[in-house]
């Protein structure tokens, strides 16, 4: 499509209250839907992770469990958790006045041992090309191999890129950008403003720490961050609880956090 498509991942630390199972966070999703600039309608795509919705049910319901039966129960649960979410996510984007539209993750993604296989993902261009915005998320995906895995939202960020072409991600969190170390727990971490692909592979990204997190946690996120920007986009981190910097980004403007080029 071009180097015009812009893609939003919604981190679920800022769109969920990641200690509560089941619980969003409306007032942080209404107010970066409100955010959202209608110059992007057409050639926004929205990926959220799960959250306390996402990660608490895949914590819980085990894909791995030896009984079928039981194995595929809590596929379902895990669905329908993650279901849920967009939904409230979909419907608050749509009251702000964005044509907002879900697209299943589990009927496009097919992964294979834990990674993204196969991915139907030319749907996604002709939504927008009608003009909308579709609205995707981490997913339990069949697996061609282990039966049932996770597909991360960071992972599916990275595929829609390739595909896309997308010329920026904008990855919304709980601190402001990447950080020399763990800004939580180090008040002498340094927030860095600008990086490179063999910059940041010496820096750890400090985004939402999380009990529930089973997708692999910030390594796991660094590593999607590398390959998304390796794929020719510029990635944008920051801080999702200020939309002004969520807007700011989107359009490619100068914003508070931290910036990745090649």
């Amino acid at each position: 499509m071009g180097r015009s498509v812009a893609i939003l991942k919604l981190g679920g630390s800022v769109i969920t209250y990641k200690d509560l199972p089941l619980t969003p966070n409306v007032r942080a999703i209404r107010n970066i839907a409100k955010a959202i600039p209608r110059d992007v309608v057409g050639r926004l795509v929205v990926v959220h992770g799960g959250g306390s919705f996402g990660h608490w049910a895949a914590k819980t319901y085990s894909l791995s469990s030896e009984d079928p039966f039981e194995r595929a129960a809590n596929f379902s649960v895990i669905r329908w958790a993650m279901e849920s979410l967009n939904n409230v996510i979909t419907k608050l984007l749509i009251e702000a006045g964005l044509p907002a539209c879900s697209l299943q993750t589990s009927a496009l993604v097919v992964n294979k041992s834990g990674e993204i296989g196969e991915a139907r993902l030319e749907i996604v261009s002709r939504f927008l090309s009608m003009g909308l915005i579709p609205v995707m998320f981490g997913d339990a995906v069949l697996d061609s191999e282990a039966g049932f895995s996770i597909a991360s939202g960071d992972s599916l960020c990275a595929q829609l890129v390739e595909r896309l072409e997308a010329e920026r991600v904008v990855f919304a969190v709980d601190v402001d950008g990447v950080y020399t170390s763990d800004p939580k727990t180090n008040p002498d971490a340094q927030l860095v403003k600008d990086l490179s692909v063999s910059s940041l592979s010496d820096i750890e990204i400090r985004s939402a720490s999380s009990a529930y997190d089973v997708t692999g946690g910030m390594i796991k996120k660094l590593e999607e961050i590398l390959s998304v920007v390796k794929k020719g986009a510029v990635v944008y981190v920051v801080n999702g609880f200020f939309p002004d910097r969520v807007r700011d980004a989107l359009l490619g403007r100068k914003v508070i956090g931290t910036v990745i080029r090649r």
